[in-house]
């Protein structure tokens, strides 16, 4: 009972089956940070080949690669790992983490990638001067952002979003990660900009 499963006969109705009850899946209001523990072992793999596409070089402004998975198969490590390797290091000019474990507003989503930025608490709430200081941050330059633990698959929110961010920074080269245990995340995430995204489903 405390992991959601309910018991449901079998299609012969002889066997018991446990099966995720998904009207009971809640969002857990966590903290994630950028730092990678050492020495991590498996997902070299899943990492290489997330690497090697978000370090080449690319014509559009800003590029979003969903990675999906239930919880606890390793998305956030994998990520972090992603985040803190030397060649995308060396391939962008600047790194953004933000961890965004429930629904927010946008604005307190361009907030939070703004703290980060500045590393200083944002006292303002008017949308149009915090993307203004965002503006101003990202120069030009091409940036890799991570949005880690995301549970909001609102279709207008994230095109309003990565419009946005697009008219920001006119840059090619730019790169979104998002980790999510949400499949329409990924479905609303991959649709904006009308570009070619895809979604990276992480296997066991």
């Amino acid at each position: 009972n405390s992991f959601g499963l309910k018991s449901q006969l079998g299609g012969s109705g002889t066997k018991a089956t446990l099966l995720p009850d998904i009207s009971r899946t809640v969002m857990v209001n966590r903290e994630t940070d950028s730092v990678v523990f050492p020495n991590i072992v498996g997902r070299e793999h899943d990492k290489f080949k997330i690497v090697q596409k978000i370090s080449s070089e690319t014509s559009n402004v800003i590029y979003v690669l969903p990675i999906t998975g239930m919880g606890g198969l390793g998305k956030t490590t994998l990520a972090q790992s992603i985040f803190n390797d030397q060649q995308i290091e060396r391939h962008f000019d600047l790194k953004i983490w933000v961890c965004v474990s429930k629904k927010v507003p946008i604005e307190e989503l361009f907030k939070l990638i703004l703290v980060h930025l500045t590393k200083e608490k944002v006292e303002v709430d008017v949308r149009d001067v915090i993307v203004e200081k965002i503006q101003n941050q990202l120069g030009g330059k091409r940036y890799l952002l991570v949005l880690d633990d995301v549970w909001d698959d609102n279709q207008a929110l994230w095109d309003d979003f990565f419009t946005t961010l697009k008219g920001l920074n006119p840059t090619n080269g730019s790169w979104c990660l998002v980790t999510t245990r949400v499949v329409p995340v990924a479905h609303s995430v991959s649709r904006v900009l009308m570009m070619e995204n895809e979604s990276y489903p992480l296997g066991k």
